[in-house]
């Protein structure tokens, strides 16, 4: 799944290095931090090896088994909060897509999470229940990485549109120059 986090980062960049885009530039450094952040801890798991540090320091166990959870569940509540204005400066139909796409990613994330981690803790997680329950994690945080990412092209679409690329033309000029 890093690919696809990668892929928003990058897509959140796109939109905030706009100079005309005042609201997506306040934040867009950070944003692509959190972006790239997330698709490092996919790829090397550090989420994963935060839980028996974790678990111990704080002595937790239940839904609490994959105690990763607290510290990001606080940094999503951060994030919340420092992005509420932004959010809501957001034409409607985009504000609502990355309400969802949020929505979707920290279901699966954090709040199947908390099932799986109990699941785990009772049953182990070498059973057929485990493996759907963490089929529908995965499945959530994917949807929503995609939501996410149909926002912002949503977003270039309709606030950009009069934006162009013209990669062909410099390549033609230097052709017709040079006599090719």
């Amino acid at each position: 799944m890093p690919v696809p986090i990668l892929n928003s980062s990058k897509n959140a960049h796109f939109v905030g290095s706009c100079d005309f885009i005042k609201a997506f530039n306040t934040w867009s450094v950070f944003k692509e931090a959190v972006f790239l952040f997330l698709s490092a801890d996919e790829a090397a798991g550090i989420h994963e090896r935060l839980i028996e540090p974790l678990r111990n320091s704080l002595n937790t166990s239940g839904v609490l088994s994959f105690a990763w959870v607290i510290p990001y569940g606080i940094f999503v509540i951060a994030m919340m909060l420092i992005y509420f204005r932004f959010l809501f400066s957001q034409d409607v139909r985009i504000r609502n897509l990355i309400i969802f796409a949020g929505i979707l990613y920290v279901a699966g994330a954090l709040g199947v999470e908390l099932i799986g981690g109990h699941w785990s803790e009772l049953h182990g997680p070498e059973n057929i229940t485990y493996a759907l329950i963490t089929t529908l994690e995965e499945s959530l945080e994917m949807t929503g990485i995609l939501v996410f990412i149909y926002a912002l092209m949503s977003y270039i679409t309709f606030e950009l549109s009069d934006l162009s690329f013209n990669i062909g033309s410099l390549a033609q000029n230097t052709n017709s120059k040079t006599g090719l």
